[in-house]
């Protein structure tokens, strides 16, 4: 029985090169591993804050047995970290803040007042998002790395 070989030609006619597709530019924001939360473009004009009081501290689910202590009463922001809070923070879409923000159910919120008159009203979560409300208008954050993601 005979085998059959076949020879490689040197010379063999290759097919022409194609445009070289652009390189790809990796998304800092986005690959097949993660999601980062998005700042938006469009920044959120921010003023000196020349009051802003607290209204609640530790917000969220009810004690898990009666009689226990509930499980954000630890949450209590002081002044000064929100106030570190709001100059961090960047401000992001509502999906992002509803689907990517890291979620926590301790929240604290309360009033502010800005050197140019504006007033509203704020809420920060302990997982670092966050939401102003101004004239009606509703303006989320996100801060990972702001103090109160530890308390």
């Amino acid at each position: 029985m005979a085998i059959a070989t076949t020879a490689l030609a040197t010379d063999a006619v290759q097919a022409p090169k194609a445009a070289s597709a652009p390189a790809l530019v990796e998304d800092r924001y986005e690959n097949e591993w993660f999601y980062k939360v998005r700042p938006l473009r469009t920044s959120l004009k921010r003023s000196s804050v020349v009051s802003l009081t607290i209204d609640e501290v530790g917000q969220g689910s009810p004690p898990a047995r009666p009689g226990g202590e509930p499980p954000c009463a630890s949450f209590k922001p002081t002044v000064a970290q929100v106030r570190q809070y709001l100059a961090r923070a960047r401000r992001i879409s509502k999906a992002d803040y509803l689907h990517e923000t890291t979620y926590s159910n301790c929240s604290a919120n309360g009033r502010f007042r800005t050197k140019g008159g504006t007033e509203g009203q704020w809420m920060v979560a302990r997982g670092g998002a966050g939401v102003l409300e101004i004239a009606g208008a509703s303006h989320y954050l996100n801060c990972e790395n702001c103090a109160l993601v530890g308390l």
